[in-house]
């Protein structure tokens, strides 16, 4: 039952459409929020990738690759 999920699945149209309205530096940026357990990075060319049980800083230091 995706209703018992702990974080929100995102369709890409409506990531994209998302995204949009945010300020997207080199380093991508994170979606989620209090209560969701999957941080996610966005990348700025929108790769998904997702990191269970982790807290990002704002710089992303731990991400060289970014």
């Amino acid at each position: 039952d995706h209703r018992r999920r702990p974080f929100h699945y995102l369709t890409r149209r409506n990531l994209r459409r998302q995204l949009c309205r945010q300020d997207l530096n080199r380093h991508g940026c994170i979606v989620g929020g209090q209560g969701i357990s999957r941080q996610v990075l966005i990348t700025p060319h929108l790769r998904i990738l997702t990191f269970p049980d982790y807290t990002f800083s704002r710089n992303h230091d731990a991400f060289p690759g970014f």
